[in-house]
């Protein structure tokens, strides 16, 4: 059946033999999912052939230009939003930087045994310490 409906596409372009044209027709005579098959692929072909085709009129470039000269000569060039993303950029990453800034300054403050090498490269008895915290016991520790 595959090599039917192979054949059956081909004939909708034309590229038969003789002999395969005979042979088409055949099994079109004898195999009424082959002639459905043909019904539907015609009427798909049919309707792409009435509708519009895809893609752009003619002088859309020119369009999109002219449109992009207008925005920058009105002050909306992407230029602008550019600019107005960096100015947010700019505060965000500061106040973050100053939040980490007092977050670390009073971890080091109110620590015991915290030295700075502790504080910024989270040292082998920090990761220990960390991991002797309740929240990471599994099903609870007994000790006693």
């Amino acid at each position: 059946m595959n090599k039917l409906k192979k054949l059956l596409n081909r004939s909708l372009e034309g590229d038969l033999t003789p002999r395969e044209h005979e042979r088409l027709n055949e099994a079109l005579r004898r195999d009424p999912g082959l002639r459905e098959e043909k019904t539907r692929t015609l009427e798909i072909r049919r309707s792409l052939a009435r509708s519009r085709a895809s893609g752009f009129e003619a002088g859309f470039s020119g369009r999109v230009m002219t449109r992009i000269r207008e925005k920058e000569e009105s002050g909306q060039s992407p230029d602008v939003l550019y600019e107005a993303f960096m100015f947010v950029f700019r505060r965000v990453a500061l106040v973050g930087a100053a939040a980490l800034l007092v977050m670390l300054t009073y971890n080091l403050s109110i620590g015991d045994n915290f030295s700075e090498e502790e504080a910024l490269f989270a040292s082998d008895s920090t990761c220990r310490e960390l991991q002797e915290l309740p929240l990471f016991w599994e099903g609870g520790r007994d000790d006693g």
